[in-house]
């Protein structure tokens, strides 16, 4: 088979094609990865040139499938529950008191509306459940409010998944005993996502690249999060698709995005707000000019509303006592009546970069922390400047393997022994996968290596990083190879 290189311009072409229906860019990393990809699809489509891959995604009776399948294997798809404490605490304490008090105060009206919030790039569904538990937990029968939750992704095996709710221990690490007990069941080593909160979402499939949206077929939202979207997206795109949320968001509305993202250079009609650890972004209010304010006050909704009536008719209050946390992780709450304050001011202009191991130790905290896509962002800046540093090849084989994705992984760490032949942790990583995929005389070609290079150590508890010691690598690689 003859796959061209990363400059051939089947591959440019390809590329372009990919990055005008998706808005996904890319750069020469990228690109060799993107190729890496599509002779692996190559193979199981039984195509042997890229051209001819190229031609199926044109194809209307294929291009569909073959599209969606891109898009998974491209995309990343790991998230969990309450990622970024500090936006939900955001969302809580003051976009929600902002948007309810005024239809609350109006004690004539019993129906006091509707807020339409929009998970945009949902993944698996994490996001838009946190925002439908956290919504619950305040009493939503309380408001005699509705609240209106979609969730959307390109990647229709994210959708189905969202759909399922169900999650591994890693996705829910983050959750406080009281939201796991109330809101999942564990079947074997994964948790069902209950009912009651599965159906205050709507997922559906959308491409974020589609321009300008279709305003008659979504509410007006009062809420976006977009959360590590972006960094996906080439600068073009990312421009247009904040002007595409201004234009379908409500007036007073709130933007969510990504921790790592900022809407510097990409758009002056939204306020930025810094609200303790959180930088959240609003549309302003008819009459306001988009520029920042100096102060906000953050209300409480509880003062606002008659104490709640149960099936019998008698009123009741909540025990304050009982309030959940949002995560066994989330610091003390302050009392909602009081002034939280926020500053709306534009970010500080970026810092001197750090060098390339202090930003490695950046992504390697950001990764044990679960924040995955930011730690690939900055390990993509990292191989941009040195295309030769081993060690951020190593930590994004470690991410791919942890996040489902071996094949990827093993490229990763084929690199790694490229350039450091020596490398026995990487052997024996890459020997593990292709003993998870049956793939027993190439596990055992790396177990032997392994044993090969680690036998004759003089120092067998040198330290290989990751926890591993020379002796403790050769023990596993004789192990394993037995098994075989």
């Amino acid at each position: 088979m003859t796959i061209p290189s990363p400059n051939n311009q089947y591959v440019h072409n390809l590329c372009n094609h990919i990055t005008e229906k998706s808005g996904i860019g890319f750069d020469e990393r990228k690109r060799k990865q993107l190729e890496e990809i599509v002779e692996t699809r190559c193979k199981i489509l039984g195509l042997n040139h890229i051209r001819d891959y190229s031609k199926l995604l044109r194809i209307p009776a294929m291009k569909g499938p073959e599209f969606n399948t891109l898009m998974d294997i491209l995309t990343i798809q790991e998230s969990f529950f309450f990622r970024h404490n500090a936006q939900f605490h955001a969302l809580r304490h003051f976009c929600l008191p902002a948007l309810m008090m005024p239809a609350l105060m109006n004690k004539k009206k019993a129906d006091h509306g509707k807020i339409n919030i929009w998970s945009a790039g949902c993944a698996n569904g994490e996001e838009a459940y946190s925002i439908a538990m956290l919504i619950r937990d305040l009493g939503v029968d309380d408001f005699q409010m509705k609240f209106h939750i979609r969730g959307t992704d390109i990647s229709r095996q994210a959708l189905r998944k969202a759909k399922e709710g169900v999650y591994t221990e890693r996705a829910i690490r983050g959750l406080s005993p009281h939201y796991r007990k109330r809101y999942f069941t564990k079947q074997g080593d994964r948790y069902l996502l209950c009912g009651e909160i599965r159906n205050m979402v709507d997922f559906e499939y959308f491409n974020l690249s589609e321009e300008p949206f279709k305003m008659d077929a979504m509410p007006r939202w009062d809420i976006i999060f977009c959360r590590n979207v972006i960094i996906y997206f080439t600068q073009d795109h990312s421009r247009k698709l904040m002007k595409n949320f201004y234009g379908s968001m409500a007036e007073g509305g709130f933007l969510f995005a990504g921790f790592s993202e900022t809407m510097r250079y990409l758009n002056d009609d939204f306020v930025p707000i810094r609200l303790d650890d959180a930088f959240i972004y609003r549309k302003p209010l008819p009459g306001q000019a988009p520029k920042p304010e100096t102060t906000a006050h953050s209300k409480s909704i509880k003062n606002h509303i008659s104490p709640h009536k149960n099936k019998s008719g008698k009123h009741f209050k909540k025990s304050p006592s009982k309030k959940p946390t949002l995560s066994s992780r989330t610091p003390r709450t302050r009392d909602p009546r009081t002034v939280a304050r926020p500053t709306e001011i534009e970010p500080p202009p970026k810092p001197p970069l750090p060098s390339l191991d202090e930003r490695l130790s950046v992504a390697r905290n950001l990764a044990d922390k679960g924040e995955t896509i930011s730690a690939v962002t900055i390990l993509d800046d990292i191989i941009r400047q040195d295309p030769l540093h081993a060690k951020a090849y190593f930590m994004l084989a470690m991410i791919h393997n942890d996040s489902g994705n071996p094949d990827q992984s093993s490229r990763y760490l084929k690199k790694v022994i490229y350039l450091e032949p020596g490398n026995p942790l990487a052997r024996l990583h890459l020997a593990d996968i292709f003993k998870t995929a049956s793939k027993k005389k190439d596990a055992a070609r790396e177990y032997t290596n392994v044993i090969t290079l680690l036998e004759n150590r003089k120092d067998p508890e040198e330290d290989f990083g990751e926890g591993f010691t020379g002796q403790t690598i050769l023990t596993a690689a004789r192990a394993h190879l037995h098994q075989l």
